[in-house]
């Protein structure tokens, strides 16, 4: 009789543990995606542009990125005219009011913010006021613009499949 009591505690307690360590995974913070952070430097609302080289720049990160992401988490960034999704405001010259980009496939190993004329992510930041990352800053040259006033829309995609739009109304390109 012993033996058998003693068994049935062994095995209790077993049991007992193995329910320990498979609940404690299962109920582990699971840190949820979340969307990027972004702030646009240039241009700003309003902003006169001249045809030709016009940087948009700034900053976007994903907050739950590594520390040792070259890019912040961040997929892709790029510039539209206009509303990607609904075609409002795009212009009829530029079909999808696409502009440029900037993509992870840009980021060079050995790159520094002076490097060459492409668009790029990665970059660094002076401001981690939006994002803590120290490689979070991101520069895209968009085609060239035409005359008129425009709406423009920055989309940053996260590499956690989250987005964020920006948008930047009334860019004025030439003075009028």
């Amino acid at each position: 009789m012993k033996g058998l009591v003693l068994r049935i505690a062994t095995g209790a307690a077993v049991v007992a543990m193995m329910i320990t360590v498979f609940a404690v995974p299962a109920s582990a913070a699971v840190t949820p995606a979340v969307a990027p952070l972004v702030s646009i430097a240039n241009p700003t609302a309003g902003d006169y542009l001249r045809r030709g080289g016009n940087w948009v720049g700034g900053v976007a990160c994903d907050p739950n990125a590594s520390a040792t992401d070259t890019t912040a988490g961040i997929s892709k960034v790029a510039i539209y005219l206009g509303d990607r999704d609904t075609a409002e405001g795009v212009p009829s010259w530029r079909p999808g009011g696409y502009m440029g980009a900037a993509t992870s496939a840009s980021v060079l190993s050995d790159f520094s913010a002076n490097a060459g004329q492409f668009s790029r992510m990665g970059l660094g930041s002076p401001d981690v006021s939006t994002c803590k990352s120290p490689v979070a800053g991101f520069r895209v040259l968009p085609s060239s613009f035409r005359k008129g006033t425009w709406n423009m829309n920055v989309y940053v995609l996260a590499k956690n499949g989250k987005e964020t739009r920006v948008t930047i109304t009334g860019l004025r390109v030439d003075l009028p």
